[in-house]
């Protein structure tokens, strides 16, 4: 009954208005040709102007860069994200302080999110979590990628294949071994190969101008490496017999 009267009194959270509904400048409120559609600089005073969609009223707005920041965080409260987001962003700023003591620079912001990446990997090995350490492989790719890193990206993103061939699980720190001998933390029956991580592999050894076989031969080295890390189940040959089917797709 308690629970049903909580669930029963939630509001939808109200949120501050935030941006010009009109085509005026948030900076200096100067009047524009038209409203613009995605970021763009005032022809007036030359700041970057953002455009959102507000979640109280579905409105879209042009506004000042501070207040899309404010406008996407209230999207994420709308979206149940927002204690995620706030976790992450603390993770972020300890991150960032611990490098710039260490360093005794500010560090970027890719440097401070590799820190983080990093650190997860060993948390998820150390509990077995081999599913979100693929994950944490795969955004360490993507970073690469954005990056235009593209040779690392490309290793990071066959190495992910390589994982995903033997079919990650999360192990929760569990390894009593007549669980894992059930439940173990590889399961290559429930492998699967994902259309963007093939699609990358492909545009980025297309971009680096490698043949087949020197593809295979980064993927043999990847693989091999991985598994004396990780000693995985699956065979290299075998994951990239899988990997080529999906290619030639």
């Amino acid at each position: 009954m308690r629970i049903l009267k909580s669930l029963l009194g939630k509001t939808k959270p109200k949120y501050e208005l935030l941006g010009n509904t009109e085509p005026v400048c948030p900076y200096c409120s100067k009047g524009l040709d038209k409203m613009p559609s995605r970021k763009k600089r005032c022809s007036h005073c030359g700041n970057y102007m953002y455009v959102r969609t507000r979640p109280s009223d579905r409105k879209r707005v042009v506004v000042t860069e501070q207040d899309a920041v404010k406008i996407d965080e209230q999207w994420m409260k709308e979206r149940s994200t927002y204690d995620a987001y706030l976790a992450d962003k603390r993770e972020f700023e300890t991150q960032k302080a611990v490098l710039m003591k260490k360093w005794g620079r500010e560090p970027s912001d890719s440097d401070v999110y590799w820190a983080i990446y990093n650190k997860q990997l060993l948390e998820h090995a150390k509990r077995g979590d081999w599913g979100l350490y693929r994950n944490t492989r795969f955004s360490m790719a993507e970073l690469l990628r954005r990056e235009k890193r593209n040779r690392p990206a490309l290793e990071t993103y066959l190495e992910v294949s390589y994982l995903d061939a033997n079919g990650p699980r999360n192990m929760g720190g569990v390894f009593d071994p007549e669980i894992t001998r059930k439940y173990p933390p590889f399961s290559p029956d429930k492998a699967f190969q994902a259309p963007a991580i093939v699609h990358h592999i492909q545009q980025l050894s297309e971009s680096l101008g490698m043949s087949e076989s020197e593809l295979k031969a980064v993927f043999m080295e990847v693989a091999e490496r991985t598994r004396k890390n990780i000693k995985l189940p699956v065979s290299p040959e075998q994951a990239w017999n899988d990997l080529l089917k999906e290619l030639h797709k």
